[in-house]
């Protein structure tokens, strides 16, 4: 759920909290049981939408049960917000976690041992990894080329939850590790492989404090390394490795080109693809 439909929630409740004459207490009682109104109001509009009322007939229209439902999930967040400063995390939290019960029939991830690097330790995600990555991942200069904004320690660990718990893609893979220096003892970034058919897309972040001493390129060769000598997938034996990249991202770019990957000639959301054909280097 995007910042701006959180940011309209926090405004409603502004709202109501400004407008209300009743104790903390009693107004929070009130939007918890709004609830049981607004879910009355969508049996009311699908019994309008099939006729079930002979003598009133069809009443309501689909769009109508729609509408009805939105005002169900509103509430519901606004209720959330009332209870809870931290609506978003706690959301986000139990979304994946009812996703990963939910699907935990998705791709088997295989082992994830890639060989250490001279300086680093690829380690394999974990959810526990969230409340140090998410100050490793902090700054919002390592989202310039790639939008959005950083995630606090709470919605970085339900990321990380769906992330570990493996694609809903049948045959698809997600294969991701942190970075740890092993001169300071900590994490300073990621590197990732999605795994899908005969294709291995890779990408990778460094935490800024760290970036410009080829940490990124280091990582990502350990993992191209793994994925031609030892595939983690060897049932479909793959045959490219891509990336896609920002245009601007030269230092990506230049992590790209060390792996012996070259642009494609496409944009795909305006990313450039860069591919290496694992032929030439088999």
């Amino acid at each position: 759920m995007d910042s701006s439909t959180w940011d309209a929630v926090d405004r409603l409740v502004g709202w109501l909290d400004g407008e209300s004459r009743l104790s903390a207490g009693d107004e929070r009682l009130l939007r918890i049981l709004k609830l049981s109104e607004e879910v009355g109001e969508v049996g009311q509009a699908v019994i309008g939408a099939t006729g079930q009322n002979p003598r009133k007939g069809v009443t309501h229209s689909w769009e109508d049960v729609q509408h009805e439902i939105c005002d169900v999930v509103l509430a519901a967040l606004v209720a959330l917000r009332t209870l809870t400063p931290e609506a978003r995390e706690v959301f986000a939290e139990r979304m994946a976690h009812v996703e990963a019960r939910s699907l935990a029939a998705r791709s088997p991830v295989p082992g994830l041992d890639v060989p250490p690097t001279g300086r680093l330790d690829l380690l394999p995600l974990r959810v526990e990894h969230a409340e140090e990555m998410a100050e490793v991942l902090g700054d919002p200069r390592l989202h310039t080329f790639i939008g959005g904004e950083p995630y606090g320690p709470q919605a970085l660990r339900a990321r990380y939850q769906r992330m570990t718990a493996g694609s809903p893609e049948p045959g698809e893979l997600w294969l991701n590790w942190v970075l740890r220096l092993r001169e300071e003892g900590r994490l300073v970034g990621t590197v990732q492989a999605t795994v899908s058919g005969s294709t291995a897309e890779l990408a990778w972040v460094i935490g800024t404090p760290w970036q410009g001493r080829g940490y990124a390129t280091e990582a990502a060769r350990a993992l191209l390394d793994r994925l031609v000598g030892q595939p983690f997938a060897p049932a479909v034996p793959l045959t490219a490795v891509v990336a896609h990249i920002h245009p601007d991202h030269h230092a990506s770019a230049a992590v790209a080109t060390a792996l012996g990957l070259r642009p494609a000639g496409r944009r795909d959301d305006g990313e450039l693809r860069w591919q290496l054909d694992l032929a030439q280097v088999r």
